[in-house]
């Protein structure tokens, strides 16, 4: 997926059905949280990345979010952290 305007922003994806989200990681600046659950980091807008995933998943159900700081998450894969940290977002 191209990136927008360049300001990057963080993005929670929720797809369930469909193909596996953890393909689309090698696509996006993501991290896989668990089989049906992304943080994203793009330029682009929220509606190109809902798009995005929606073409290349084609989820049952699909919920692309936009988030303003760095979540607090406890239980999913090793690593988030450290991703989120990687480019100075905390």
């Amino acid at each position: 997926m191209a990136d927008g305007d360049g300001e990057t922003r963080l993005f929670l994806v929720v797809a369930e059905g469909g193909s596996p989200l953890a393909a689309l990681a090698g696509e996006l600046d993501a991290f896989v949280l668990a089989p049906s659950l992304l943080l994203v980091r793009t330029g682009g807008t929220r509606s190109r990345l809902y798009h995005f995933v929606k073409r290349r998943t084609a989820p049952d159900r699909l919920l692309v979010a936009g988030l303003d700081g760095t979540p607090k998450f406890k239980g999913f894969a090793a690593g988030a952290l450290a991703w989120l940290r990687r480019e100075g977002e905390e």
